[in-house]
């Protein structure tokens, strides 16, 4: 049997085999399979060892991630599985299907519930940030993804969302700062490269942006970035190519943002930012098609 590992970031499936050391097959590929394994007595999420390691204290071990619930050994898995899950957590999953449903209002009031119960739930913490994002309401939900990040320093996604936070309030030094902080927590987070490195084009910082993005170009090639991953590489691309048009690089530009259009989804920048490299290399039919398909593109947004 094949389990998911809960860990952010993570990539190992967990192996649960009832051959004595474990499935060989699993055995001789740790970097894909783990064999040992913990599962949180509440919510029921499962955990490899290596995203176990490195968490807790001297006074007690790791917890659970998603709701600071206790792990128990992954031998215990049928008879944790035999309870019913806790009803914290059963409640914070009403929470997560509202956000689903795009009804930030009534998850923002399910997640101050949850906390009523339990004010150590790190997953309410951190989506009662994003549900106050949503809702326009920037300088709480930064303080809110603040207090996740003290439940759990180890969550980068935290300090990723606060760096989200301050470029939507249009404080971009700030952003900086978060996205470094989810960088030291975990520093193949593409996501966070990616923003950090747009961050750092809005202040004009291009030269650091090109280095940020060719990073996340890297980790993407080599298959080690950590995080979502989807539609990242063309994110990289584009802010690749935004970097390079400021530093005057049109043609190392054009080349970036063609594998940006081409491998995501439409963005509006992307277009323009095509159109203006076209129009320095002095490709001015094509740079007038390019600035109507960048129109297009914007008004169907």
């Amino acid at each position: 049997m094949l389990l998911v590992c809960f860990g952010w970031g993570c990539q190992r499936m967990i192996s649960v085999s009832k051959a004595p050391g474990g499935n060989p097959v699993a055995r001789a590929d740790p970097e894909h399979f783990a064999i040992s394994f913990r599962i949180c007595q509440d919510c029921h999420q499962n955990y490899c060892d290596r995203c176990l390691a490195g968490r807790g204290g001297l006074l007690r071990g790791p917890r659970c991630a998603e709701c600071g619930g206790k792990l128990a050994d992954g031998a215990r898995r049928p008879e944790v599985w035999s309870r019913p899950k806790a009803a914290v957590a059963e409640l914070h999953e009403q929470g997560l299907a509202l956000v689903e449903a795009g009804q930030y209002a009534e998850a923002l009031a399910v997640f101050d519930q949850v906390l009523g119960q339990h004010s150590g739930h790190p997953g309410a913490r951190h989506q009662r940030g994003l549900m106050l994002r949503e809702l326009g309401r920037y300088g709480d939900a930064v303080a809110a993804l603040e207090q996740a990040v003290r439940l759990d320093p180890h969550n980068a996604r935290a300090l990723h969302d606060q760096g989200g936070v301050y470029r939507l309030s249009n404080q971009p030094e700030r952003a900086v700062r978060s996205y470094d902080r989810a960088l030291r927590v975990q520093p193949r987070f593409l996501g966070a490269l990616i923003d950090k490195a747009g961050t750092l084009i809005d202040l004009d910082q291009a030269e650091t942006a090109l280095a940020c993005a060719e990073g996340a170009i890297r980790l993407d090639a080599a298959g080690q970035a950590a995080g979502r991953t989807e539609h990242l590489r063309a994110q990289a691309h584009g802010v690749l190519g935004a970097a390079l048009i400021r530093l005057g690089r049109h043609a190392e530009a054009l080349a970036a943002i063609e594998i940006a259009l081409s491998d995501g989804p439409d963005v509006p920048e992307n277009y323009y930012n095509r159109a203006h490299a076209l129009k320095e290399l002095g490709r001015a039919e094509e740079a007038a098609l390019a600035y109507r398909v960048y129109e297009d593109v914007r008004d169907r947004g």
